[in-house]
């Protein structure tokens, strides 16, 4: 038997059964264990013990065993989702999935040793959250999407009852004494069909062990209370930062100030009288010194931005580092970034600590040239022969000197992407690449009028894989960005229960008026593979186990296969496909501004990209310092120490590093790196396109792609995959080559 990359996987949505007819002596067949392995639906089987073996290496054997299940178990039509349309139907929600959820743990926690099993104790708590996983994934879409402010506010509360469900379940001691008591069990059966798990079983044991314990499960009574005390305070003093953060923060400019801003940018702010208010956030704050000729009016800009709320959060991101170290201490961890590596792709804080010095001086040299090409065009402005080039003016100069030497107009290219043609076009591209087939679905229940879908099937076999929902402009209540979201994980188990994925592509389109269809930015396009990135990787990555389904990986390694797909629009081949002019089909793709627009974001993405090696420096000597663990130190020092030996100093009476939401409120502490990680990763794969025959079209890599990347999911380490999928372990040089530095 030979593993096929070109069958499909997936299934029907929602959790329904299907059972297997001609396939279930197969089935049995290939539970004939090699070398005492057995395949994801359970473990040793005393009835087996003694049966005719058939010698497949276990790797090959359980994917063999899926494609089986795919290919017995999948129905051609996916059971639409329901949606809900009240808080009644929320409450009904939350209230069915933690009933459900909690009746599954209670069997856990009161089996008996005598019935203690991998089944009994590991495959049903992967039942329990998949449970909660389908509720709190759509829930965690509609507190965002929804539009019906009701409904919204249902959405969240739910979302947070759920969340915390999670935090207290896996902290419960009782359902870690199960876990440990099979994990440290000296009957005779249970060591026997410990040894006999095959990796991926082994590997769900690894990590749901894991997941208690990082949630205090096996501390002592008095360090888990005091354990969630102290996360219950962390989680209210983020959430009272994000509120500060959030609170209306203005900067007042006189019209002097602004002279030379272009007026369709002042049209944007507030005006009264004199007087122009920006809010001290991107994007208001950003249109200030990225356009503003006066340095001292960029300077301004900038220092309002990183002042933002500082007053109100010093005290807040002081405790919210101090609890941290609490609780990774509490955990047996050293720091918060020791906490954090444990789940990550790089494992140890020194292996990220490598990273980022190594970026840092492969950049360094093509950096500094870049910086003095920007120095120049100031010394030519200002007639100061002495002048240096500030944070504040990185972003004013670059523009001028993007003019001046690439000489590009957006606004050429973005006629070519009218935004339903491209969105066409970028899936022709994914059906020639992945071996998929993209097609609408009519008449399914959805939140808002505007939203359509699409089903995704195998080009082989025909086989449904899941469905994605396209819900692409703006309304009121709606969230103002691009993203992804997960409805319904991909589970296929041997038992014959089929779920595939189901996924959201949330866009902010320009809508389209009388005279001009929604016309997309360049970069509103590369936004667009990106988020579909993220979709594929939901829908074509199946696994047994919930956990690890589609984006259930790394966390650094979530973004690495979106960036991934960015680079699809930078080959001309692509862009072909994808682009068609608005008014006339008929003319060609303006191919040399394109190549222009190209070699400039090499250059911007330099600067941009040293930056964010700075910012992760920041992050990580703030959550590695002992300085600041002994009060010798503030993070504002810290961070600002960190910023101008890697890119340039902050702006004067600032205090940058507590202003960055990522660390604070959001899930980055420690973990910043992530971002320039993501685009290392997404280089070295990306060559394999490159480099093929057809480059980014090459249908031979993009089943290479799909079988190693995609339909992994976590089963795995990503490591692993990554290497799969070159033949080779990761080389960071090929970034650094890619920006043109050393």
């Amino acid at each position: 038997m030979e593993w096929a990359p070109e069958v499909g996987n997936g299934g029907g949505v929602g959790q329904f059964e299907v059972r297997l007819h001609s396939c279930v002596n197969l089935k049995d067949c290939l539970l004939r264990r090699t070398h005492r392995k057995t395949l994801p639906s359970g473990g040793f089987n005393p009835k087996l013990q003694n049966s005719e073996t058939i010698m497949i290496p276990i790797t090959r054997l359980i994917a063999v065993a899926i494609l089986i299940m795919v290919n017995c178990a999948l129905s051609d039509e996916i059971p639409p989702l329901r949606f809900e349309k009240s808080k009644a139907e929320v409450d009904v929600t939350l209230s069915t999935a933690l009933h459900d959820a909690d009746a599954i743990i209670r069997a856990v926690k009161t089996t008996t040793d005598s019935a203690l099993s991998f089944k009994t104790v590991f495959v049903r708590i992967d039942d329990a959250q998949n449970i909660i996983y389908k509720a709190i994934d759509r829930l965690s879409f509609m507190k965002e999407s929804h539009p019906v402010p009701e409904v919204q506010k249902a959405a969240r509360v739910a979302y947070e009852k759920l969340d915390a469900w999670s935090v207290t379940t896996f902290g419960d001691p009782a359902l870690y004494g199960r876990i440990a008591a099979y994990l440290g069990s000296s009957d005779p059966a249970i060591v026997q069909e410990r040894a006999g798990l095959n990796p991926l079983d082994r590997r769900l044991t690894v990590f749901t062990e894991r997941i208690c314990r990082r949630n205090g499960a096996r501390l002592d009574d008095v360090s888990r209370k005091a354990f969630a005390a102290s996360m219950s305070q962390l989680t209210e003093d983020r959430a009272q930062y994000g509120t500060n953060f959030r609170q209306p923060n203005t900067i007042a400019f006189t019209t002097e100030e602004l002279a030379g801003v272009p007026s369709l940018l002042l049209g944007r702010l507030l005006h009264v009288g004199d007087l122009y208010f920006a809010e001290s956030t991107l994007p208001e704050a950003g249109y200030v010194y990225k356009n503003s000729p006066s340095e001292t009016t960029r300077q301004k800009a900038m220092t309002g931005r990183y002042v933002r709320a500082v007053g109100q959060n010093i005290e807040l991101t002081a405790g919210i580092f101090r609890r941290r170290q609490e609780l990774a201490q509490m955990l047996g961890f050293g720091t918060w970034a020791d906490y954090q590596a444990e789940i990550n792709m790089l494992k140890t804080p020194a292996h990220v600590l490598e990273l980022l010095e190594k970026l840092h001086a492969g950049l360094e040299p093509a950096f500094r040239a870049d910086i003095d090409s920007l120095r120049t065009i100031k010394v030519r402005e200002t007639g100061n022969a002495s002048a240096r080039i500030e944070a504040w003016e990185v972003d004013y100069f670059q523009t001028k000197y993007l003019a001046e030497t690439y000489h590009v107009d957006a606004s050429i290219l973005r006629e070519f992407f009218e935004s339903k043609s491209t969105m066409q076009g970028m899936f022709k591209v994914a059906e020639q690449v992945f071996g998929i087939k993209i097609t609408p679905v009519e008449g399914l229940e959805v939140w808002s009028p505007d939203v359509t879908a699409v089903k995704i099937s195998d080009t082989a076999t025909g086989r449904a894989l899941g469905l994605l929902y396209l819900d692409l402009y703006p309304r009121p209540l709606k969230k103002d960005s691009f993203s992804e979201w997960q409805l319904v994980p991909a589970r296929i188990s041997l038992d014959g229960t089929t779920q595939s994925a189901v996924a959201v592509l949330l866009g902010n389109f320009p809508t389209s008026d009388a005279s001009t269809p929604s016309l997309l930015e360049y970069l509103d396009v590369m936004t667009m593979f990106h988020e579909f990135g993220h979709c594929l990787h939901e829908i074509l990555g199946y696994s047994p186990y919930c956990i690890f389904s589609g984006t259930g990986v790394e966390p650094d390694f979530v973004e690495g296969p979106s960036v991934m797909m960015e680079q699809f629009v930078t080959d001309l081949r692509v862009l072909r496909l994808v682009s068609r002019h608005y008014q006339d089909p008929t003319r060609p793709f303006p191919e040399e501004p394109m190549q222009r627009l190209l070699a400039s974001r090499a250059y911007s993405a330099r600067l941009y990209d040293k930056r964010q090696i700075a910012m992760a420096r920041m992050d990580m000597d703030v959550h590695l310092s002992k300085e600041v663990r002994a009060g010798k130190l503030n993070i504002t020092q810290l961070g600002d120490r960190a910023m101008e030996r890697i890119f340039l100093r902050n702006p004067p009476a600032t205090s940058f590093i507590n202003t960055l939401t990522h660390i604070w409120s959001g899930d980055y502490a420690a973990g910043y790196y992530r971002y320039v990680w993501a685009n290392v990763l997404a280089a070295d794969l990306a060559g394999a396109f490159r480099n093929a025959p057809q480059g980014f079209l090459d249908p031979d890599v993009g089943a290479r792609y799909r079988r190693e990347i995609y339909e992994q999911g976590g089963m795995r380490d990503a490591s692993e995959s990554v290497e799969k999928f070159l033949g080779r372990p990761l080389d960071e040089k090929v970034y650094l080559k890619s920006l043109g530095a050393n």
